[in-house]
């Protein structure tokens, strides 16, 4: 989600959504004047079918991207709003880079016509150079048949290479942010480096559970011992218990046995309570009927 005032938006979710580190680059189609000779070796064409996407994956797996949902693009790959390209080598139709265009209008009737380009990936033992440029210039070449105005792309803040080619393609940079849903595989963009070193696997849980959510990890004097803090409310860990941690809770918990007795007491009351209002519902019923 592109958001003119990403301080406000974060506001208002804090604990799902984050600011993506990127730079948002526009390319206005109409000044885009760019051309390429033919490729030579290799040729590129719409993915077409699910081994496309294991190949493309492949090339995401290597270059520590995350993969196509397989499911998704099955459903998408037929409709006019995401078109995914490949570089398919000639000899021996190994996939060899691939990127995302998608449609605004199509996608959500965008009123200022635009674009945007995803997903831009080579596989790093390509035996051919510029497959990556080659492959912008055919998703602009693209939007430009279908009319669009421009073709938006983000790119991580310290990718240097891939902001000289961009600029040097006439991409300009706008003031635009990307507002993402926090995901496990975006988790370093949002979570701090973890200090975690010597913790026990308990104490690790939480506190990276606790980063993901925006909890704050304070370490304290003493082995796996922290304190999460949230707002104005803090809590002391020790592993994986806590200040709330009743000394009855502890004992059951490292007791099997007595932990198993107490749990089957706790079911067969819950089990009797449940039968019980079940009756009362079953009695109440019958008397409205009765009435």
């Amino acid at each position: 989600m592109y958001v003119r005032d990403p301080h406000v938006l974060l506001s208002l979710a804090p604990q799902d959504i984050f600011l993506d580190p990127s730079h948002t680059y526009r390319l206005w189609l109409e000044k885009y004047e760019g051309s390429f000779d033919p490729p030579r070796g290799f040729y590129i064409r719409k993915i077409t079918s699910n081994s496309d996407i294991k190949s493309v994956n492949k090339i995401y797996t290597k270059v520590g991207m995350p993969a196509l949902d397989t499911d998704f693009f099955t459903r998408k790959r037929t409709k006019k709003s995401v078109t995914a390209f490949v570089v398919e080598k000639k000899d021996n139709q190994e996939i060899l880079g691939v990127v995302m265009g998608i449609d605004h209008y199509f996608a959500f009737k965008d009123p200022e016509n635009g674009s945007s380009l995803w997903s831009l990936a080579v596989d790093p033992d390509a035996p051919f150079p510029a497959i990556g440029t080659l492959l912008i210039h055919h998703v602009v070449r693209f939007f430009q048949g279908r009319g669009r105005a421009f073709l938006d792309l983000i790119v991580m803040h310290d990718n240097k290479n891939a902001i000289k080619l961009y600029e040097k393609m006439g991409f300009e940079r706008v003031p635009y942010f990307c507002v993402e849903p926090k995901r496990s595989t975006s988790e370093k963009y949002y979570t701090s480096p973890g200090f975690t070193a010597g913790f026990s696997p308990h104490a690790k849980i939480l506190i990276n559970e606790a980063k993901k959510r925006g909890i704050k990890t304070d370490f304290l004097e003493g082995k796996n011992t922290f304190k999460l803090s949230f707002g104005g409310r803090e809590v002391d860990c020790y592993e994986s218990l806590s200040s709330f941690t009743t000394a009855m809770a502890y004992r059951r918990c490292r007791n099997k046995l007595l932990m198993n007795s107490f749990l089957k007491k706790e079911v067969f009351l819950c089990l009797n309570k449940k039968k019980w209002s079940q009756k009362l519902r079953q009695r109440n019923f019958l008397k409205n009927i009765k009435l």
